[in-house]
């Protein structure tokens, strides 16, 4: 089961990637717009916002549970 979340999330992943990348070629843009922000600046700004994004999800509950454990077998010792 943990495998098919993490197919998910890499699915989701790439899905935001694709949405978040130009759908147009800088040749079929007019020439002001291709010139104006370079792809790599595009490309740059999008991912940064998903590494936000990504950095702002709660964490799951069965990873919080798993760290409590850790801590209370940490002070048992």
């Amino acid at each position: 089961m943990g495998h098919k979340l993490g197919e998910d999330k890499e699915m989701q992943l790439s899905s935001s990637i694709s949405k978040m990348l130009p759908q147009q070629s800088a040749a079929s843009q007019p020439p002001e717009v291709a010139a104006s922000v370079p792809i790599k600046d595009q490309i740059g700004v999008k991912l940064q916002a998903l590494y936000t994004e990504v950095v702002n999800e709660p964490i799951p509950e069965h990873l919080l549970e798993l760290m409590r454990k850790l801590d209370q077998t940490d002070r048992e010792t």
